[in-house]
C-alpha cells in the first residue's frame, strides 16, 4: 500500500470515527445511564451564561467548517490543507476547557479518541512524511501526472 492510500485512507478513518463517536449515543439509546443523563440537564438548566453558549454554538459551527474544508484540502494534497488542518486543530483542543461537561458512552470515548488518533496520524504524515512534498506548489506539480500533449 502506497502513502497516499494510508494518508487519505487516516483522513477517512478519522472522519468516520467521529462521526460515528458523535451520533453512537443518539443512535442507541442507554449507551448512557438516565440518572447521568438527567444530572448533565440539570447541570445545563442552571447554567444561566446564554451568551457564552450562544458564542460557543457559533465558535463550534465555524470551527466544524472549518475542519473540514482542512480535511478536503489534506485530502486533495492543496497547499493551505496543512496549515488550515494543524490551525484548526490547536484551536479546537484549546477550547475544550470552555465547553464545559459532556456525556458520553464508553463507545462514543473510544470512537472519538479513535478518530483524534487517525487525525493526528494524518496531520504527522502531511509534516514529517516524504508525503509532505506534495503539499507545496511545486512538489504538486512534481507529483501531478504529466499530460501528453
Amino acid at each position: 500500500m502506497n502513502e497516499t492510500t494510508v494518508f487519505r485512507g487516516l483522513i477517512v478513518a478519522a472522519l468516520t470515527c467521529g462521526i460515528s463517536g458523535s451520533g453512537v449515543d443518539l443512535i442507541i439509546p442507554g449507551l448512557v445511564p438516565t440518572a447521568l443523563e438527567d444530572a448533565l440537564q440539570a447541570h445545563r438548566a442552571d447554567d444561566t451564561a446564554t451568551e457564552m453558549t450562544l458564542a460557543l454554538t457559533g465558535f463550534v459551527l465555524l470551527e466544524s467548517v472549518c475542519a473540514l474544508a482542512g480535511m478536503v484540502g489534506l485530502f486533495l494534497f492543496k497547499h493551505w490543507g496543512r496549515r488550515l488542518s494543524a490551525w484548526t486543530s490547536i484551536l479546537t483542543l484549546t477550547a475544550y476547557p470552555f465547553l464545559g461537561p459532556f456525556l458520553s458512552s464508553g463507545w462514543g470515548t473510544l470512537l472519538n479518541d479513535a478518530s483524534m488518533m487517525f487525525w493526528g496520524a494524518a496531520l504527522a504524515m502531511a509534516y514529517f512524511s516524504p508525503i509532505h512534498a506534495r503539499f507545496t506548489r511545486r512538489g504538486a506539480r512534481l507529483a501531478a501526472p504529466a499530460t501528453r500533449a
